[in-house]
C-alpha cells in the first residue's frame, strides 16, 4: 500500500537539495536520520542522496555489515501535525555499536502533500520539497546525548531551510511546534512551501 502511494505521488514532489557540500569526502557507510512528516519521505531523502550514500532497503544492521549506508525515522511514525517530535535511541544506538557518523537530514514541504494515491493526488499540482543534509555527527557521546544533539539538528536545519544559515546561527533559540501554538505551525505546512530569494543562497563557509 505504501509502495503504491509512494509511486503515484512522487511526481507531485519538485524536489530541491541543500547541504550536499557537507558531506564532501564522506565515502560511507552513515546512519541518514530525519524529521518525518509523509510517507513520501523515503524515497525523496533516497533521491537526494549522493549515490555512494543511497540508502539500503535491507535490515540497519546488516546493511551497515556490508558497509551500506541506512535511513532512519528516529520519530518512530509520521508526524500527525508536521511538528518534530521526540527521537528515540535507535539511530543513536546503531551508529554507537557500529561506530558510523549520523547525518542529520530535514525534509520539508511533503506535509501538504495528498495523503492519497487516488483522485485527489491526479488533480493536485505541484509541490516544492526540500531536502537538506547537515553536518554529521561523530559517535563517541552518550547515547542519550548523541540523540539530543541530532534531533536540534534536524530541527536546525527545518528553520535554516525557512530562512537562512546566517539567521538560524544568530537567532535566539524558538519554539519548534512541541508546545504553545503547535496548530499554527500545522496550518502552515498544509500550504504548498514558498522559497525566498534569501534563502535560496547557500550556506558558503563551516
Amino acid at each position: 500500500m505504501i509502495r503504491t502511494l509512494v509511486h503515484r505521488l512522487r511526481p507531485l514532489a519538485d524536489l530541491r537539495v541543500s547541504g550536499l557540500e557537507r558531506l564532501t569526502g564522506i565515502d560511507g557507510p552513515v546512519i541518514l536520520a530525519a524529521n518525518h512528516a509523509h510517507d513520501l519521505d523515503g524515497r525523496l531523502i533516497g533521491d537526494a542522496c549522493p549515490p555512494r550514500l543511497r540508502p539500503s532497503v535491507l535490515p540497519p544492521a546488516l546493511a551497515l555489515r556490508a558497509r551500506r549506508s541506512v535511513l532512519l525515522f528516529p520519530e518512530h511514525g509520521v508526524s500527525p501535525d508536521s511538528t518534530v517530535g521526540r527521537f528515540h535511541d535507535d539511530a543513536a544506538a546503531l551508529a554507537q555499536a557500529h561506530q558510523v557518523p549520523i547525518v542529520p537530514v530535514a525534509v520539508r514541504g511533503t506535509f501538504a502533500l495528498p495523503r492519497t494515491g487516488g483522485t485527489r493526488a491526479v488533480r493536485s499540482r505541484t509541490h516544492l520539497v526540500f531536502v537538506r543534509f547537515g553536518d554529521p555527527i561523530p559517535t563517541g557521546r552518550t547515547i542519550g546525548a548523541t540523540t539530543g544533539r541530532l534531533r536540534d539538528a534536524v530541527v536546525a536545519l527545518l528553520r535554516e531551510d525557512a530562512s537562512t544559515w546566517w539567521e538560524t546561527a544568530t537567532s535566539a533559540p524558538v519554539d519548534d511546534g512541541e508546545a504553545g501554538d503547535s496548530w499554527l505551525v500545522t496550518w502552515d505546512a498544509l500550504e504548498p512551501v514558498a522559497r525566498t530569494d534569501a534563502a535560496e543562497r547557500a550556506r558558503i563557509w563551516a
